[in-house]
């Protein structure tokens, strides 16, 4: 379950090969260090992605003073560094949540992965190609978005089989699935993100 900490992103905990990001992200350093050092491929496709946030970066290096420590730094072509303590969170979750769609091994490891808010700091022009990392990595584990953002639950127009509804009680919560018929009756008139800020989906 994956409520990323933007103060965590920027943490410098290392672990020898870590594979697993925690779920604060504070050791994204410490997995993305791994994935450059052990699957060269998978970082170069991670590192594509990352550029559709930020086309500066051209490379993502490391300083590894101690077992205990790794120090990420994104590098322009210049060679010019800016340390992850001082990226955008934005940057910083948006490879953090790269890596848990495409870069980080899971299958049994993780048979249900749940993300809280992937909306969070990132620029809602980037919301659909996070989607897209996701649909393209064919994840064998059980992906789970919870959102309240209009922007982001509008990109579920044409998934609607996939979009579910969650209510509060006094001592439970309820899941329920919206009618897609009716859902997408109403989607000439109302996008899905305004018809769940309207309460139509209820």
């Amino acid at each position: 379950n994956y409520a990323l900490s933007a103060q965590s992103l920027r943490g410098t905990d290392h672990k020898p090969n870590d594979v697993l990001l925690i779920p604060d992200g504070g050791n994204l350093a410490s997995v993305i260090y791994r994935l450059k050092t052990s699957d060269e491929r998978s970082y170069r496709r991670l590192l594509e992605h990352l550029r559709r946030v930020d086309p500066r970066i051209d490379l993502i290096n490391f300083n590894v003073p101690s077992e205990d420590n790794v120090f990420m730094f994104f590098e322009d072509k210049a060679g010019n560094r800016l340390p992850a303590m001082n990226a955008s969170s934005g940057t910083l979750r948006f490879l953090a949540l790269t890596y848990i769609l495409m870069g980080q091994p899971v299958g049994d490891l993780c048979p249900l992965l749940i993300i809280e808010e992937p909306e969070n700091g990132i620029y809602v022009g980037f919301l659909k190609d996070l989607l897209d990392i996701a649909e393209a990595a064919r994840q064998p584990s059980q992906l789970v978005f919870t959102s309240h953002s209009p922007y982001f639950i509008d990109l579920f127009d044409d998934r609607l089989d996939s979009v579910f509804f969650v209510k509060g009680g006094e001592r439970h919560s309820t899941l329920s699935q919206p009618e897609p018929d009716e859902v997408r009756k109403r989607l000439e008139s109302f996008p899905l993100g305004e018809q769940h800020f309207r309460e139509m989906l209820a």
